[in-house]
This record gives structure tokens, sequence and C-alpha cells, in this order.
């Protein structure tokens, strides 16, 4: 994926979804803390009006059993934000992870997919592995590729 964005990156082409936030983040001098929407800043409504966090998590046939993040309870009068539900997906940031908080990608990474990590082990605060492996990668290559545009002026 890496040797991909080096050859994108010399033809001026930037891919926005995972590595160019991150790049800009970085350059940015600015920490990337959360790196979806579900993070407490979107409503999932379904049609039947079911009301979840995330689309990922989506109540049909393949989800049926993971439904704890949806159809929360359409009578709660407080503000969503304030909502119990909305509150841990708001929270959920490497920064709150502990088993991230040695990692050399903590302020790039966003934390990945909570969706994935409980798909994969059943709590939205586990560690979302690719993501994980990825960032690990992505930081260097950001450092290196940052060094040699601003410091080696080898963009061409």
């Amino acid at each position: 994926m890496l040797k991909t964005e080096d050859v994108i990156f010399e033809k001026r082409i930037f891919e926005d979804r995972v590595i160019n936030r991150r790049l800009k983040s970085f350059v940015e001098k600015k920490i990337w803390i959360k790196d979806c929407g579900g993070y407490g800043h979107q409503i999932a409504i379904t049609p039947k009006g079911e009301v979840g966090v995330c689309h990922g998590l989506w109540p049909d046939e393949i989800n049926k059993k993971e439904n704890i993040y949806y159809d929360i309870d359409v009578n709660y009068t407080g503000q969503v934000k304030e909502h119990p539900i909305w509150q841990e997906w708001y929270n959920r940031t490497p920064f709150n992870m502990p088993q991230c908080w040695n990692c050399e990608a903590i302020s790039l990474c966003g934390g990945g997919c909570a969706q994935k990590s409980f798909l994969r082990t059943g709590s939205i605060w586990n560690i979302d592995s690719d993501i994980c492996i990825l960032m690990k990668e992505v930081v260097p290559w950001i450092i290196w590729k940052y060094f040699d545009v601003k410091v080696n002026n080898k963009f061409t």
C-alpha cells in the first residue's frame, strides 16, 4: 500500500482516506484523534426507525447478534450527545485505550474502526488490528516523506 502511495504521491495524486489525512495532520502538527464519524458524530437510523451510532452495525441478518449499539430507546428525552452509547463511542480514542498508550502511532492512528474491533473481539475498546499494523508502517513513511519533501526537496 505504501509503495502505491509513493507512486501516486510522485504523480501528485492524493488519496484522502487513510494516508494523506495523517500526512496533513503530521505536517500541521495536529493529533488525529478519531478515525470515524461514528465516534459520537453521527446518528444512523434504519427505515424501521432503529437508531444507532454505526452504519456498519446496521441491524440486519448479518449483525442481528450485534444489536447492542442499535435500537437505542427512541423515548430518550436528553440530548443525543449525552446518551450513554454516544458517550461511549465519543470517548473511544487511542488516548483512552491503555493498550495504545506506548504506541509510536498514537497521535496519527485515530483508533481505527470500532465496528471491526467489536465484531472481531466483542468490544469497541479493543484494538482494530488492521489499522494498528498499517499505522505502525505509516508513521515512519510519513516522517521520511515529509523529510524528503521539506528537507531534501525531492518532490518532483
